[in-house]
């Protein structure tokens, strides 16, 4: 972990010190996306489109009792 931010000095005033703070912060994100290879400003890539024909499953996000009540409904209609 980092260490804490020294507390301000007597002569900087604590608008000063949040400040620098922030932009300090901000210079850190800036270094962490680039390592990462992203850019803060740069707009997300659009979500791959779906390959034709493939339907998503229909039991994604269901909990086990709306998953088996759904089981049964597709049972009785076969």
């Amino acid at each position: 972990m980092k260490e804490p931010p020294p507390p301000p000095k007597p002569e900087q005033s604590y608008e000063e010190a949040a400040a620098e703070l922030a932009s300090n912060m901000e210079k850190e994100a800036r270094g962490l996306a680039l390592e990462m290879g992203r850019s803060l400003t740069a707009p997300k890539p659009p979500p791959r489109p779906e390959p034709p024909g493939a339907t998503r499953h229909p039991f994604i996000g269901a909990n086990r009792a709306q998953r088996r009540a759904a089981e049964t409904r597709a049972r009785r209609q076969a």
